[in-house]
């Protein structure tokens, strides 16, 4: 059967910007257009999809009601019930011997970045400062990465490069990840060589990762019904020890290349609690550059002799080029040295290049 109708319609296309003031409103259209899409495909994917609009939308009105815990329980059992398919096929498991883990943070010099304690997750001394993001519960620590210097940066608002420090990640010896994929949008899935079982799949649990990726209406409000659904999952895994985290898509990044790793985001929550510091596990599981300010990172020229296959990116909308040749894809570069650096250091002393020098 063929499924290219379904990615190719525009109505279909994720992430979403919502016109409408009213939330619910917005998402029983966007499932009505669904519905009337997935009738052609017959039973093996309508009735799930059914469903899942179905669950979605009772648990938006139950958390509009003040019943968060409901709307978590509803969430949680179509996790275990309809999504299992889903959950079974696209975890991403990453080891510490994979390059392709290489992962970023940043954060702007006006928050005194000085050590890699600084571009950490949030330490729990301090979490009362941890505010509502689309994949972050209020008060929860959690480590966000991206998958390029590009993301972060555009997950920052787009900072003056100059006022920004950044650091690289990898997996630390011996330590591996799994994390649920909400990386690939329909437009990827099109482009790309995807067999028909992914995409079947994926139609049926499209209604789950649209409610993911709604742009925010309202960027400065104190509450975000955009963030609802993401943030139920995320609470979904803080009590699931299969998995880690969450890796997702940019809303601010319009076209995903071919490798969607490096449009995205991944958020791991910290998972063993303490009264200061920092997650146990997590430092564990990674090591990192200390953080290095943008200009000291453009200045410097250590990445030459490196090879870097050709990747394409949309910086520019509509003018595709190399990202290796851009300030970002420098900078990248250069880090990225560092890194293979701290990761030889590492293999020496299994305490180096963590947040903190606890195994």
């Amino acid at each position: 059967m063929c499924y290219d109708d379904f990615f190719t319609n525009p109505e279909m296309q994720l992430p979403l910007t919502r016109k409408h003031t009213d939330f619910l409103f917005f998402v029983e259209n966007l499932f009505n257009s669904y519905n009337q899409q997935i009738e052609a495909y017959g039973s093996s994917i309508s009735v799930p999809g059914h469903r899942l609009c179905e669950d979605i939308l009772n648990l938006l009105k139950a958390y509009f009601n003040g019943h968060p815990n409901r709307a978590y329980e509803t969430l949680s059992a179509a996790l275990v019930g309809d999504l299992k398919e889903w959950l079974q096929m696209s975890f991403d498991l990453k080891t510490s011997g994979t390059d392709g883990v290489r992962l970023y943070r940043m954060r702007t010099e006006k928050e005194t970045v000085f050590d890699r304690r600084d571009i950490f997750h949030v330490p729990y001394e301090k979490r009362h400062i941890i505010s509502t993001q689309r994949y972050s519960i209020p008060g929860l620590p959690c480590l966000y990465l991206g998958g390029s210097v590009y993301t972060c940066w555009l997950e920052l608002g787009c900072p003056r490069l100059e006022d920004v420090s950044v650091a690289a990640f990898h997996l630390a010896e011996g330590q591996n990840v799994k994390f649920l994929r909400f990386d690939v949008n329909p437009q990827w899935v099109i482009e790309n060589d995807v067999n028909d079982v992914f995409k079947e799949s994926y139609i049926k649990y499209w209604p789950l990762f649209a409610a993911c990726s709604i742009r925010d209406l309202v960027p400065k409000a104190h509450f975000k019904p955009e963030y609802i659904v993401p943030q139920l999952l995320l609470q979904w895994v803080t009590q699931n020890s299969d998995f880690d985290g969450i890796k997702f898509f940019s809303t601010n990044i319009k076209k995903i290349t071919t490798n969607p790793h490096w449009c995205c985001n991944y958020v791991f929550p910290a998972s063993v609690n303490c009264s200061n510091g920092f997650c146990s596990k997590l430092n564990r599981k990674f090591i990192l550059t200390e953080p290095y300010y943008w200009k000291l990172l453009s200045t410097c020229n250590i990445e030459i002799g490196t090879f870097y296959d050709e990747l394409l990116m949309e910086i520019i909308p509509g003018k595709a080029e190399n990202y290796y040749f851009t300030e970002f894809g420098e900078v990248q570069m250069n880090l990225d040295c560092l890194l293979r650096d701290v990761r030889r250091e590492h293999q020496n002393n299994p305490n180096f290049g963590r947040v903190d020098n606890v195994l």
